[in-house]
């Protein structure tokens, strides 16, 4: 499924890094390390502004996807969930916020 300016409605699975600190070392922004061995930079805003608590744990997350003028590949996530090692939900994100 295909938008107007090319973003594309994608469910992307990885791990959750790190990708722009600030010079206290805080993370600013991350991004999902995909089992496609691609790196999805995290949009910070909607729910992937929620994924910074989530660095190092693997996710589904669904959103749309797009490449920016210098071919980075990014994300606006819509939903994400927390998988297990296996690949199967532990939680989702409302277990997260209800357990914090």
């Amino acid at each position: 499924m295909e938008r107007k300016g090319g973003d594309r409605l994608k469910v992307v699975a990885g791990v959750v890094i790190p990708c722009e600190r600030d010079e206290e070392e805080r993370v600013l922004s991350v991004a999902i390390s995909a089992m496609d061995e691609k790196e999805y930079i995290i949009e910070n805003r909607l729910e992937g502004a929620k994924l910074r608590e989530c660095l190092q744990e693997q996710v589904r997350a669904r959103g749309r996807v797009r490449s920016d003028k210098d071919g980075k590949t990014r994300m606006t996530v819509e939903s994400y969930e927390i998988l297990s090692a296996d690949g199967d939900s532990s939680r989702t994100k409302d277990d997260k916020e209800t357990k914090a």
